[in-house]
């Protein structure tokens, strides 16, 4: 791995011990057309770093398109993070919804069981209680 400071390799522009090296940053800064030239017919990879670069940059539809597919990438990033966090938030209120229906259920259940120990009437413990009468059923069967 190499840490390079760009603005000392153009001040000094001096060829390193890594040749390979020195062509890639040759290229890369582009202030020496004469380097670049060197640097294309001596790297291959470099070369076809220059042909893409060409082509990218040349035609205008191809870098609208290129831009368009990154402008893609952003939003779509973005809204995959906002949808993530709605989610979350919309799964969250309906666990508490459900857990208080849960809660509010069994504690009907516990009141009637009470009811039906006092031996209360069924009517007046399906009205109080709000449970069905296949409910009670299944908790007098139970008793």
């Amino acid at each position: 791995m190499h840490f390079i400071q760009l603005n000392k390799f153009i001040k000094e522009g001096k060829k390193e011990e890594n040749i390979d090296l020195w062509n890639w940053l040759t290229f890369i800064c582009n202030k020496d057309k004469e380097g670049v030239k060197m640097a294309i017919e001596e790297n291959k990879e470099i070369k076809k770093a220059q042909e893409e670069l060409e082509y990218l940059t040349g035609d205008e539809a191809v870098r609208r398109i290129a831009f368009l597919r990154e402008k893609y990438e952003r939003d779509y990033a973005t809204n995959m993070s906002g949808a993530r966090k709605e989610g979350i938030k919309e799964g969250i209120k309906e666990g508490i919804q459900e857990g208080l229906k849960e809660g509010e259920r069994k504690k009907a259940i516990e009141i009637a069981k009470e009811m039906l120990a006092k031996k209360l009437d069924i009517d007046l413990i399906k009205e109080i209680t709000k449970l069905s009468q296949e409910e009670l059923e299944k908790l007098i069967s139970k008793k």
